[in-house]
């Protein structure tokens, strides 16, 4: 008896780490609506799921923000209010206070195999964008979870 309990067990744990997400577990940033309409967001969730994946994950996840420098192969790219798109004021306290940066507000290049690492003015605070290889990885794997 102890034997099929804990074979039922084994397989429900399996067969549980295998689940997927549906689309509605998807938690949307909040910057893409700064960027599109309401009816653009839900013309893709309903037409283009992936599309609104890849942009909402580029949006969370393209422009990460440290208070440590990542200790990985990487190159130091300059002060990020060098890579601002005309117009934009880059509030750095706002970056520290909210851990959070809208990539679409920056130029930001990724390089094709190192972490690019962009200080910040206050001593200790980066803004790094990964590597194009770790984040097509990254994004794709996180994609495949998703049921659509």
């Amino acid at each position: 008896m102890k034997k099929i309990l804990l074979t039922i067990s084994v397989i429900f744990c399996v067969l549980t780490s295998f689940a997927q997400y549906q689309k509605s577990d998807l938690m949307l940033n909040q910057n893409l609506y700064k960027h599109y309409s309401n009816a653009e967001i839900e013309q893709m969730y309903q037409q283009d799921f992936a599309r609104l994946f890849r942009l909402n994950f580029r949006m969370t996840n393209y422009a990460l923000f440290a208070a440590k420098m990542p200790a990985v192969n990487s190159q130091n790219m300059g002060f990020l209010d060098k890579y601002a798109k005309p117009g934009i004021k880059v509030d750095e306290d706002e970056i520290i206070r909210t851990g959070q940066i809208d990539p679409e507000d920056f130029n930001l290049p990724q390089d094709k195999v190192l972490v690019n690492i962009f200080p910040l003015h206050r001593a200790g605070y980066y803004v790094y964008v990964l590597s194009k290889s770790d984040y097509d990885n990254y994004m794709e794997t996180q994609l495949s979870q998703f049921a659509y």
